[in-house]
């Protein structure tokens, strides 16, 4: 995966398993139909951690242009999550 924040692009290698878990638990708890400042900021500190924090929350938000933070954000988690249940679709059921 990859972002790219002030025409700099950030890569990350391989997603660790708790990445996967906060991604399902943030996705749960948080109504992105009506976002506040903190689901915000918790999204936000989700992919600063999801690169390993090689930027910062502030980074991010003075990086990506207003119409691509919700977008940005919301993506980088569902490859998360998308990336387990396509493996799950793959086993055969009994």
């Amino acid at each position: 995966m990859e972002i790219i924040l002030n025409k700099k692009t950030y890569t990350t290698k391989g997603v660790k398993a708790i990445k996967v878990r906060e991604a399902l638990i943030l996705h749960e708890t948080s109504s992105f139909d009506s976002i506040d400042s903190k689901t915000l900021d918790k999204m936000a500190d989700f992919v600063v951690s999801l690169y390993d924090k090689q930027f910062t929350r502030d980074d991010l938000y003075a990086g990506l242009g207003a119409d691509d933070l919700i977008t940005t954000l919301i993506e980088n988690m569902t490859k998360v999550i998308k990336g387990v249940t396509d493996i799950l679709d793959t086993f055969p059921e009994k």
